[in-house]
């Protein structure tokens, strides 16, 4: 006879609740197990990484709630197939055809406080020729672009990001191949997998058992480095380096450079909390700082722990270490996060994350992205800074995200290429 039936029938049931609710508990935990960053990697509040002006206590930031039907529900920007329909939408919103630059960009975003997003997709018969129209300006597909940028002495260009990232970094591959280039790596990380790999990012003056590594969370994150050159003999001879470095979090210690237990090591100077830290302070120095970084948003990984207090108080240390390490001439330009297709995910995990982030992942990527306008909106809205804003990803996304995704987080790949055609005319052109 089991031990259960010498109890009374309500105390077997409250029994049976109880084992249920901690069987729940266990699954809820193990579910996100796989999405989160060990603790080792990216819970680093508790360490003093914060200047006393970014700690988390310290700051009062409302978490932000969006309900069903808001905005971000709504996708306001349309689809439209037919040229004359494009026609008659162009006269109506930008009937000079302007030309879109940085700085007109710029202007707008200072008069109206947000990322600009507003716009209509074009979608011909072949997806991978459409175009998005913003209402205020217009987009050309042309290598001139970056023409500009190349004699404006940009010669050396970093991409960092998560897997959204890395397919930037493809696509700004693929841009400079259509554009006559050919690119050949030279240098990568040779052994693919969630952690950084120490003997790619080691410096000289620094010991390499010095470094140490944790998860970083993403296993096609891998660092690798290029060298392209002008395939075009009616073109003069250039030259760029491209690199993409990893990143699935703006501050995380996945590579980190330890001191001595008696502070020795970190008396002579060397020391680094955080990757980026690290990547300030030795790594970008060492191989040549950057004349252009593009940083796409890691904020898919980002909505799995942070409060929006804490990635606050992580971007305000971004900028901190911005104001000690980024040379004044360099240009940073920041690609806030594109939407993800709700409906590839299963029913259930999409109430288990409406529980467990008590929003849904795209209400919190959205409110993601206006910290990050919030925390950079006094530098990308001055005039001649050089940091940059860039479109609302996550709203140019809404309409064409379910048709063109690959899995529900990225897209397919000529989004990502023709992105690049745009960043570079909006920096190149202004």
């Amino acid at each position: 006879m089991s031990a259960l039936e010498n109890y009374p029938n309500y105390l077997r049931i409250w029994i049976f609740v109880v084992a249920l609710i901690i069987l729940l508990i266990t699954y809820k935990r193990s579910y996100f197990s796989d999405n989160a960053l060990s603790k080792s990697s990216t819970d680093v509040s508790s360490s003093n990484y914060y200047p006393s002006s970014c700690q988390t206590g310290d700051i009062k930031f409302r978490e932000a709630r969006f309900e069903s039907g808001d905005n971000i529900s709504d996708c306001s920007n349309k689809v439209i197939s037919r040229t004359d329909q494009l026609r008659i939408h162009l006269d109506q919103t930008n009937p000079n055809r302007t030309l879109c630059t940085g700085e007109l960009l710029r202007a707008y975003v200072a008069r109206n406080d947000s990322f600009y997003g507003d716009g209509v997709w074009y979608v011909p018969e072949v997806p991978e020729d459409a175009q998005f129209y913003p209402d205020l300006c217009r987009f050309q597909n042309s290598a001139a672009s970056f023409r500009n940028c190349h004699n404006k002495g940009i010669r050396n260009i970093l991409l960092s990001g998560d897997s959204n990232g890395r397919k930037y970094f493809n696509g700004l591959l693929n841009y400079f191949e259509q554009n006559r280039w050919k690119c050949t790596v030279t240098r990568k990380e040779t052994s693919p997998g969630k952690q950084k790999e120490k003997r790619y990012f080691m410096v000289p003056e620094v010991p390499l058992e010095k470094l140490h590594v944790a998860e970083r969370g993403c296993t096609h994150c891998t660092s690798e480095t290029y060298k392209c050159r002008t395939t075009d003999q009616n073109s003069p001879s250039q030259e760029v380096w491209l690199e993409y470095i990893g990143m699935t979090h703006f501050v995380d210690s996945s590579l980190r450079l330890d001191s001595d237990m008696n502070g020795q090591f970190r008396n002579r100077l060397f020391s680094a909390d955080t990757f980026l830290e690290y990547l300030l302070k030795y790594y970008l120095p060492h191989h040549g700082m950057p004349d252009l970084w593009i940083l796409s948003s890691p904020i898919h990984h980002e909505v799995w722990g942070s409060k929006l207090s804490k990635f606050r108080a992580d971007l305000l240390y971004f900028i901190n270490l911005l104001d000690i390490y980024w040379p004044s001439e360099s240009q940073l330009i920041i690609l806030p996060d594109i939407r993800e297709c709700p409906k590839m995910l299963p029913a259930d995990a999409n109430y288990i994350i409406k529980q467990y982030l008590k929003s849904t992942r795209n209400e919190k990527i959205h409110s993601m992205n206006q910290v990050l306008y919030r925390v950079f909106g006094r530098f990308i809205t001055t005039p001649g800074n050089n940091i940059h804003g860039f479109l609302d990803l996550h709203k140019i996304t809404c309409p064409v995200m379910c048709s063109w995704h690959e899995d529900g987080g990225h897209m397919k790949p000529f989004w990502y290429t023709k992105i690049i055609y745009y960043l570079f005319q909006l920096l190149c052109l202004s």
